[in-house]
């Protein structure tokens, strides 16, 4: 039986039904937007005219196979609790995307290597923004140094795009934590949202003050790329918005606030700019510095633009078996042509 078909989970969503508008370019006929809600998905269906199509899918529950039969790929936009879907793919022949941002979840995904190498099939993850151009960023910054001993992320969203509510749910909910990550060979306790640097983007938002935040391309760069120290840092466009959210965490109030009113807040009023900003500053051993930086709009189309081309590489059978983070298949300068654009690069 001809695997030929691919199924976006949580394809009616904001990234999902983009990148099944996309793909149904390449592959009209043969991309499914399914999900939990057949009502959504028939919207999707009704907008292409029938070329894509529709499928009810619960991933948290038990799976029919046969709904599956024909399925070469499989592209993820919703937050998972466990990898029983993933390993369900892989057993069965099924390339596998996902687009989450939880570290913890893409621990449990890289585990799978070696089962997916079994079957021959393969998996590729930290396909976003961050993490995915972030690490295709520092990537980049490695090539120019003999050595890298330190590398810096600097992330600015800005507050007049939107994005969308599990996007916002998920930021404000990393912001309320503290995580680990590695410094010196030692695990240390990071507070979200209180440790801070300062970084001067450009000339219209000048020096900005960003704070450490549990952004996975940190922990999956020391490893990727053997980086001993990465630190992850996010601000908004919005300094107030910035330095109030810091507050609230730093004395402790944001523990007062329902998560359900932030997250409401956060999607329901936009100030600033639908732009973003990434910079990615690189120290070597021998204290040589380079850095770079890209500044966009709309981070859903640049996610979707990047997890087509990574879909389209899966589906022409040009990457390896295997579970992957997506720097450790592709570079930023083979992806900047596909997503330009959208994203300027300002730092080449």
């Amino acid at each position: 039986m001809k695997r030929d078909k691919i199924v976006v989970i949580g394809g009616y969503g904001q990234v999902g039904s983009i990148i099944c508008k996309h793909l149904d370019r390449a592959f009209p006929g043969k991309v499914y937007a399914a999900g939990r809600n057949a009502e959504k998905a028939q919207q999707l269906v009704k907008q292409s005219n029938g070329s894509i199509q529709a499928m009810v899918l619960d991933i948290d529950n038990t799976i029919v196979s046969a709904q599956l039969e024909q399925v070469q790929q499989v592209i993820v936009c919703v937050e998972q609790k466990n990898t029983d879907f993933v390993q369900h793919c892989l057993q069965h022949g099924i390339d596998y995307i996902d687009i989450s941002a939880s570290y913890s979840f893409l621990q449990q995904i890289e585990a799978l290597h070696d089962q997916a190498k079994h079957y021959k099939t393969t998996a590729v993850i930290s396909v976003g923004l961050a993490p995915g151009i972030t690490n295709l960023l520092a990537k980049y910054i490695q090539s120019k140094l003999e050595s890298v001993r330190e590398l810096t992320i600097y992330i600015m969203l800005g507050l007049g795009d939107r994005h969308g509510k599990a996007a916002i749910n998920w930021t404000l909910h990393e912001a309320l934590q503290s995580f680990e990550r590695y410094e010196d060979n030692q695990k240390v306790r990071v507070n979200s949202f209180v440790d801070k640097g300062q970084v001067y983007f450009d000339e219209n938002y000048g020096v900005k003050t960003a704070y450490d935040f549990n952004f996975a391309d940190q922990h999956v760069l020391r490893h990727t790329l053997s980086i001993p120290l990465v630190k992850t840092r996010l601000c908004f466009d919005s300094t107030l918005v910035t330095k109030g959210l810091h507050i609230l965490k730093k004395t402790g109030l944001i523990h007062c606030v329902p998560i359900q009113l932030l997250t409401y807040l956060f999607s329901t009023i936009h100030v600033g700019k639908p732009t973003f900003m990434v910079k990615v500053i690189g120290k070597g051993n021998n204290n040589q510095v380079e850095e770079t930086m890209v500044q966009g709009t709309e981070e859903a189309m640049i996610t979707a633009i990047m997890a087509c081309h990574i879909s389209q590489s899966l589906y022409d059978g040009k990457v390896p078996f295997g579970v992957y983070h997506s720097e450790q298949l592709f570079s930023w300068e083979e992806i900047y042509p596909i997503v330009k654009s959208r994203i300027e690069w300002k730092g080449n």
